[in-house]
């Protein structure tokens, strides 16, 4: 990721987000409701692109949505966020990817992707006389991936089997510290594209997997 591809995509998704905001509540006369699109992205690394970017731009629009709620309330003006997972649109490839889609949802409780309508519920609820009480919030929609963690089940393993060698007298300090058995390294052309980057040939040929 260049600096400049970097900061291309904060001026878009957070200053542009201000902008958008600050416009909103000098038109307002009190009384409004403002909904920004963050992502659960920001809450954890995601390995399969380069993506560091979008996370950091991401988190900002979660930090900005609750200093915002704080500077505006007393005029009124209520500001909240929605942090999706992936959604079935076209942005999200890995929605109709049919490996990394099924891996993916290994980890996602509900076991699917969210439809756009579902997403679009919650903004809609947001900016309601419903949620009048309600600012500052970044509110998660991710079917669960959050509370599932990632690589869930062999983690749950992992624990399992510790707690057995321990309950069968094994001391702590001797059970050894595992090492990751496979690495993957996956090449997403697509996201290259889009932010105008291009991999070296050298590098997809040792990639594990394309996207393209």
């Amino acid at each position: 990721i260049t600096g400049a591809a970097f900061t291309d995509l904060l001026n878009i998704n957070v200053v542009g987000a201000f902008i958008a905001a600050r416009e909103v509540a000098r038109r307002a006369n009190g009384d409004a409701s403002i909904v920004l699109i963050a992502s659960m992205a920001y809450e954890g690394g995601d390995t399969n692109e380069p993506a560091a970017h979008y996370s950091a731009s991401k988190g900002a629009i979660v930090s900005l949505t609750r200093q915002l709620a704080v500077e505006w309330a007393a005029s009124g003006i209520r500001v909240n966020a929605v942090e999706p997972s992936m959604v079935k649109t076209r942005a999200a490839f890995i929605t109709t990817d049919p490996v990394g889609g099924p891996k993916y949802l290994e980890r996602v409780p509900m076991g699917r992707f969210a439809e756009p309508s579902e997403i679009s519920s919650i903004v809609a609820f947001l900016a309601s006389d419903a949620a009048s009480y309600v600012t500052g919030q970044a509110i998660v929609a991710d079917g669960g991936l959050m509370s599932y963690g990632p690589d869930g089940v062999e983690a749950y393993k992992r624990i399992a089997s510790m707690i057995d060698k321990i309950l069968k007298g094994t001391k702590p300090a001797d059970i050894p510290v595992e090492q990751p058995k496979k690495f993957e390294f996956f090449v997403n052309l697509k996201a290259a594209k889009q932010i105008g980057g291009t991999v070296p040939p050298n590098v997809l040929a040792r990639a594990d997997r394309v996207i393209r």
